[in-house]
């Protein structure tokens, strides 16, 4: 139904735009047909579809477009699940970069969380921190909405589940006045 129409729109609206030379969207309508990807569970097509947005961008010579920072993030989401975390670790560098000259505080800010995960699964809990302090600021910085500055919390939280700090954890339980069912 939608989704499949969804998918053609941005298909076709990814052709039409580099046939006009408008890269900036063709780049955006391909990204947004591997989210479509994504939604039907095929995350191998939806990661070779980012990949062909960063190549298109790539080939028209526009490959520092801050647009990248968002392909380049999802990307890296996906190398993550599967355990690269080496490529995740470029593109979510990459990716920062790119966010940060776009100056988009909510995307940056995911973007830190995803890099403290991938941190913390390369044994870099130094590394980690620094990403989540960021993250943490810019959360504080830009009053982000809930649905954003959630995810820091939820990353402090795991963190300190992982190191065993049960302290650090009731007190954050007790704060939020959230139960362990909860």
């Amino acid at each position: 139904g939608e989704s499949q129409r969804a998918y053609q729109a941005y298909g076709d609206a990814s052709q039409i735009s580099l046939r006009a030379g408008d890269i900036y969207t063709a780049v955006l309508s391909t990204s947004n047909q591997a989210g479509v990807l994504a939604e039907w569970g095929k995350l191998r097509q939806a990661a070779a579809m980012e990949q062909r947005a960063i190549d298109l961008a790539t080939e028209h010579g526009a490959a520092q477009m801050p647009v990248l920072g968002a392909v380049q993030a999802q990307l890296a989401e996906y190398l993550y699940e599967w355990n690269d975390l080496d490529g995740a670790k470029q593109h979510l560098t990459e990716a920062i970069e790119r966010i940060e000259r776009a100056h988009n505080p909510r995307l940056l800010l995911l973007s830190h969380v995803n890099m403290a995960w991938m941190l913390w699964a390369q044994g870099d809990p130094v590394g980690a921190r620094i990403h989540l302090t960021r993250a943490e600021q810019l959360a504080r910085d830009h009053a982000l909405p809930l649905q954003y500055s959630s995810k820091v919390v939820v990353c402090q939280v795991r963190f300190w589940l992982v190191e065993t700090n049960l302290p650090a954890a009731k007190v954050w339980m007790q704060q939020s006045k959230l139960g362990v069912d909860d």
